[in-house]
C-alpha cells in the first residue's frame, strides 16, 4: 500500500470515498466536481485499485495533490467493494459519500444530503435522483433520469431487474457510525445492490427528489462485460426466502431471471464483435438466441430505458434549472 498526500490536523465533516482502476479517461473531471461543491468541510479519499493505465501519474501531477483534502492510496488490485471499504475504513469523517471515478456530482450534493440528514436523524442514510448522459464536445448531454419516491418500491424492480438501480453509489450518503454495513469483497458488479439490500433491511434510508449525480454511461463500464457480472448469480443464490418476503419475491424466479440477464448481455457481445455477415449465421443457429424468455427480457430493458427518457421529459424543467 502507497499512501501519498498533504499531512494536516483536521477531522472533516464528510468523507468522499473514491475508488478508481484504469480511470485516467474520467477521474480529472469527477474530482473537479468535488472540489467544486458549495460545502467544503470535506476530505476525498482515491483508491487507485491497481490500476495499468496512468491514472496514478496522473493524479500525482494533477492540481488536486496541491489540495490537502484530496488523499490517494495506491493498492494492488482487489476490486471495487474492497476498494471502497479500505476507504471508509480511512476516514474518521462523522458522514461517508460514495462517488465512482466516471460520475459527476452537482455542486449542491453534499450541502443537500447534510442539510437532510441533519433535520431528519431517523434516517441513517440517504440517496438522490440521478441523470444518465454522456460527456460530449467539452459538455454533459442527458439522455434519461433515475427517478423515485418509495425504498421499498425501488429495491423491488431493481431486485427483479425492472427498474434502474437506485443506489448508483454515487448518490449515497451516510452517517459512519450509525451505519455498520459494509461492501462484500466477494462481489463487486453487484456489490451496490447487496449493500443497500443489507442497509434498508437495517435502518431508514431517505430520497431527495433532485437529481444531484450525472452517471457517466461509457463501453467501458462493468455491468456491460458478462465476464464481470458473474457475481450475480452468487449474490442471487444466497438470498434467503425470508429476506424476500417484505417485496413478495420468490427466490427461485429471481435467479432464473438472472441467468436470462446473463446470457441476454452474451449474446450482445456477440453481436457486438461480429466482423463478417457469416457470423450472423453463427449466431442464430444458437439455440438460447430464440428463447423467449430472453427476448421478453431485453423487451423489458428497452422499456426500463423508455421510462428514463420519459422522467426527462417530465422533469426537464427542474433538470435545467439545476444543470445549467
Amino acid at each position: 500500500m502507497i499512501a501519498y498526500y498533504l499531512a494536516v490536523d483536521i477531522e472533516p465533516k464528510v468523507g468522499i470515498i473514491i475508488p478508481t482502476y484504469n480511470g485516467a479517461s474520467f477521474i480529472l473531471r469527477t474530482l473537479q466536481s468535488v472540489q467544486n461543491q458549495t460545502f467544503k468541510d470535506w476530505e476525498a479519499i482515491i483508491v487507485v485499485d491497481g490500476s495499468i493505465d496512468d491514472t496514478e501519474e496522473l493524479l500525482r501531477g494533477s492540481h488536486f495533490s496541491d489540495d490537502y483534502r484530496f488523499r490517494f492510496y495506491v493498492q494492488e488490485n482487489k476490486g471495487v467493494s474492497a476498494a471502497r471499504n479500505f476507504g471508509i475504513a480511512q476516514s474518521s469523517a462523522e458522514f461517508i459519500a460514495l462517488l465512482d471515478h466516471d460520475d459527476i456530482w452537482h455542486p449542491t450534493k453534499l450541502s443537500k444530503q447534510i442539510r437532510f440528514l441533519e433535520g431528519n436523524p431517523k434516517y441513517t442514510s440517504c440517496i438522490c435522483w440521478y441523470l444518465g448522459g454522456q460527456y460530449r464536445n467539452d459538455n454533459y448531454a442527458f439522455s434519461r433520469l433515475f427517478s423515485s419516491s418509495d425504498i421499498d418500491l425501488l429495491m423491488k424492480d431493481w431486485l427483479t431487474l425492472r427498474g434502474n438501480g437506485p443506489l448508483l453509489p454515487s448518490t449515497l450518503m451516510f452517517r459512519r457510525l450509525a451505519v455498520q454495513t459494509r461492501f462484500d469483497e466477494n462481489l463487486n458488479a453487484i456489490g451496490d445492490l447487496d449493500f443497500l439490500f443489507r442497509l434498508t433491511s437495517e435502518s431508514r434510508v431517505g430520497i431527495l427528489r433532485e437529481p444531484l449525480v450525472l452517471y457517466i454511461q461509457h463501453v467501458a463500464q462493468m455491468h456491460r462485460d458478462s465476464s464481470a457480472i458473474r457475481d450475480y448469480r452468487a449474490f442471487y443464490s444466497g438470498l434467503s426466502h425470508q429476506s424476500l418476503e417484505r417485496f413478495e419475491l420468490k427466490k427461485s424466479r429471481l435467479v432464473s431471471k438472472v441467468g436470462t440477464h446473463i446470457e441476454m448481455i452474451e449474446l450482445f457481445e456477440k453481436l457486438s464483435n461480429l466482423r463478417e455477415l457469416k457470423s450472423y449465421f453463427d449466431i442464430i443457429r444458437i439455440g438460447r438466441f430464440w428463447k423467449k424468455s430472453l427476448w421478453w427480457h431485453v423487451a423489458q430493458v428497452a422499456m426500463k430505458r423508455l421510462r428514463g427518457y420519459f422522467q426527462l421529459v417530465i422533469y426537464q424543467k427542474l433538470v435545467r434549472g439545476l444543470w445549467k
